[in-house]
């Protein structure tokens, strides 16, 4: 008898539901750092404006951060797609990349209110850890075709190995050039995101 017959099987649905409802949550709690002073209640249009005008990094790395969620979760709703069921190895690693996607709004806050290089080398070592999780994730499903419901191509799997890849690339990107450049400027590697994702998406048609 084969180890894979011997190792417990689980339903996916549950796990599935526990992903879903912690991205969701980490996407909401990015956007609770966005509010305005309570003294500016009755406050002209010019003095709003100044104060939106303060608020820009926190916008910048709302949006960076939402974007990084959201590509991640995308990833995380391929991969599902593609599960029969779920061994506890599995488990576990998407208990790792949902930690780490729990901590993005932390370090997130942290890097846009306290922009230094410590703060900058918590946020990319947040976006690694992610990227990581799902590397292995990924890896985990292509070596073990029989916990799918159909095959993973190999177009499929080089992609999203490219994707993340592609993130930890520009975060050590962002940790590197940070110390020459104005506080949290730094982030501003991760606009080249879409880039890695049109590679990507050429990688995965190269194969079909």
């Amino acid at each position: 008898m084969s180890d894979s017959e011997l190792e417990p099987h689980f339903s996916k649905h549950r796990l599935e539901a526990l992903c879903d409802g912690i991205f969701a949550i980490a996407m909401t709690l990015l956007v609770i750092e966005l509010k305005l002073p309570e003294e500016l209640h009755g406050a002209n249009a010019n003095e709003v404006g100044a104060q939106l005008l303060r608020l820009m990094p926190l916008l910048m790395s709302w949006l960076l951060s939402f974007l990084v969620l959201a590509i991640f979760w995308i990833a995380h709703y391929r991969l599902f797609s593609y599960l029969k069921h779920v061994t506890m190895p599995l488990i576990w690693l998407t208990v790792w990349t949902l930690g780490a996607a729990s901590l993005l709004p932390f370090s997130s806050s942290l890097n846009s209110q306290h922009s230094s290089f410590l703060s900058q080398s918590i946020y990319s070592a947040n976006m690694i850890l992610l990227s990581l999780g799902t590397i292995f994730s990924m890896r985990y499903l292509y070596k073990h075709p029989q916990i799918c419901s159909h095959t993973i191509g190999k177009g499929v799997y080089h992609a999203a190995q490219f994707r993340a890849l592609g993130l930890i690339f520009l975060a050590a990107l962002a940790l590197g050039v940070s110390p020459y450049l104005p506080p949290g400027a730094g982030n501003m590697c991760f606009a080249l995101m879409p880039l890695i994702v049109s590679f990507a998406a050429r990688i995965q048609k190269r194969y079909q």
